[in-house]
């Protein structure tokens, strides 16, 4: 860990939670027999992603016209 000035916490954070991320994701596609479309689909229409897409969009529309005020 020192070798590589890794932090020790982030690594342990991400060994468990990419475990459990990869056997939910193993368990969302045996529900959907294996059809990814339909479970993409699933996910972006859930109420909560949508909202988090439009402030994604609302942050990237809000920063871009800033930079092209800022810009003239």
């Amino acid at each position: 860990m020192c070798f590589f000035d890794v932090p020790r916490e982030p690594l342990v954070l991400g060994l468990v939670l990419g475990t459990m991320a990869e056997s939910e994701l193993a368990r969302a596609l045996a529900l959907v027999g294996g059809n990814v479309p339909e479970l993409l689909h699933g996910i972006a229409m859930s109420p909560i992603c949508l909202v988090m897409i439009a402030l994604a969009l609302w942050t990237g529309i809000r920063s871009f016209s800033k930079s092209m005020r800022a810009g003239k």
